[in-house]
């Protein structure tokens, strides 16, 4: 399944006052299409998020989380009960270029049970 969405940046200023470019993923199911949720992405379920050059790979963790050595970040599922999503924010420079708004207004998330990945919009 596919679902398409936006990104924005979400600048920050650190604590010299300099503004710190940031990049946001927001990935969030509504009540009535339940796409995470039913592909094993529930609320507070561990996961693996790897950036890669022209993409974003989310894996949920299954079995021991304890002893699970990620390829990536490790993070849970966030959201409520009734509603997983996924808020992914990074300084642009640790995002892939191709999600920065300025190049992508649209991203495309493939989602299969217990695997997301996560790339821009090719064309309109």
């Amino acid at each position: 399944m596919q679902y398409e969405f936006s990104t924005k940046l979400n600048n920050r200023k650190n604590s010299a006052g300099v503004v710190i470019e940031k990049v946001r993923v927001w990935l969030e199911e509504s009540n009535n299409n339940r796409f995470l949720s039913d592909h094993g992405f529930k609320r507070g379920a561990a996961v693996d998020i790897v950036t890669k050059k022209n993409s974003i790979h989310i894996t949920l963790i299954f079995g021991n989380e304890a002893a699970y050595k990620p390829e990536g970040k490790k993070a849970k599922v966030a959201g409520k009960v009734d509603r997983s999503l996924f808020d992914i924010t990074r300084n642009a420079n640790q995002m892939p270029e191709s999600f920065h708004p300025n190049y992508a207004s649209r991203l495309v998330a493939s989602v299969e049970y217990g695997q997301i990945i996560i790339k821009a919009k090719v064309g309109s």
